[in-house]
């Protein structure tokens, strides 16, 4: 089969969407489909068997997704696939995709990662307008719907015919976020992985950090990702609660994220929204401990890996005093927490492999090709 993927940004780039078509590209050119990614940026050519064509696109300060490539349309007119694919909830991409499928006679399929629930009186409206002006229009030509996760279904129902919709979840490069030896540090590392964006919560958890980091000395805070514009106000924050000197915040290449997990003790993703987070199967794959918000998907992960002790592992989105509660507990039952996470290990190998997620999507194409 000849599938177009068509996304906003693609690796080096890092990002949960970005991750999730590089590693299902891959999957599908292994299982002997023809596959091309279309996407923003520089530098074109055959990548691990996936043939990627990116073009120059006016990127949007705060919204990493939205990304205005000109004359998209007309391009992917150009292209003759039996699928087109484009993905995120939020992103411009799937809108010029639909339409070129629509005109071409073509299949069009778009993946749901997530639901954004933005919390400002700017981003609720930016919401309502890209759902009444954008999404219902690729979504009415959408022949199937894939989400990643069944928490999304009920929300994405009131705008495609429900008979569309599959639950497909996230994988895991389970040979590459494996178990690791900590990497020594001399420190009790705490690492954020994800974009540095108000709605993931990251200044409620400096906040948290400065509080914990009070009677422990030794631990430090790490924000890896990019930014989104809350930089200067994460800098900021940290600097006025006396903990900028115990906080960093980087950037890394995708082959370079194990190396992340291997050097963290614990991984603190306080998002007030999530679909199914890589960052969460990432850290169980990688045998790391996780606090993460019960948004999501991530219940109902952390229930199979852990059964009555995922509540350990989960917090209330905004509530700080939560968060530095679980924090200090995860500091002082370290050695007693790491017996829980080979059997998380044990899951995201049985259920979570990218080459079962692209079976499963393959199925989907070929659903959408009869239709």
């Amino acid at each position: 089969m000849d599938i177009l993927q068509v996304v906003h940004a693609y690796p080096p780039q890092i990002g949960g969407i970005e991750n999730h078509v590089y590693y299902l590209s891959k999957e599908l050119a292994k299982l002997g489909n023809k596959v091309s990614v279309v996407t923003s940026g520089s530098g074109s050519g055959v990548e691990d068997g996936v043939s990627v064509t990116r073009h120059w696109s006016i990127g949007i300060p705060s919204f990493s997704s939205v990304k205005i490539t000109p004359f998209l349309c007309l391009r992917l007119l150009l292209k003759s696939p039996c699928v087109y694919h484009s993905h995120g909830y939020g992103s411009l991409h799937p809108l010029p995709t639909a339409i070129a499928a629509k005109l071409k006679g073509k299949p069009f399929v778009f993946t749901l990662h997530g639901y954004p629930k933005l919390s400002s009186r700017w981003g609720k409206l930016l919401s309502w307008a890209y759902k009444t002006f954008i999404a219902k229009i690729f979504l009415s030509i959408a022949d199937q719907v894939i989400s990643v996760t069944d928490s999304n279904v009920p929300e994405i129902s009131k705008e495609v015919d429900p008979a569309k919709i599959t639950v497909i979840p996230n994988g895991v490069a389970t040979g590459s976020f494996k178990p690791m030896q900590k990497i020594p540090t001399g420190y009790y590392d705490i690492v954020f992985i994800g974009r540095f964006d108000r709605d993931k919560g990251v200044i409620p958890l400096i906040k948290a950090f400065a509080e914990f980091s009070k009677t422990a000395e030794k631990a430090k805070l790490s924000f890896v990702g990019a930014d989104e514009g809350m930089l200067s106000e994460m800098r900021a924050t940290a600097k006025n609660l006396g903990v900028l000197d115990k906080v960093s915040f980087s950037s890394v290449k995708r082959d370079e994220m194990p190396g992340v997990y291997a050097k963290a003790d614990l991984i603190v993703l306080p998002s007030y929204y999530e679909g199914l987070s890589l960052v969460v199967l990432e850290s169980l794959s990688s045998q790391r401990p996780i606090i993460a918000t019960a948004v999501g998907a991530t219940p109902q992960v952390m229930q199979k890996a852990f059964g009555g002790e995922a509540g350990k592992f989960l917090v209330t989105p905004r509530d700080t005093k939560e968060l530095i509660e679980k924090i200090r507990y995860h500091y002082e039952h370290r050695e007693e927490l790491k017996q829980l996470l080979p059997k998380a290990r044990e899951l995201i190998l049985s259920d979570y492999s990218w080459e079962s997620v692209a079976k499963q999507t393959l199925g989907i194409y070929e659903k959408a090709v009869k239709r």
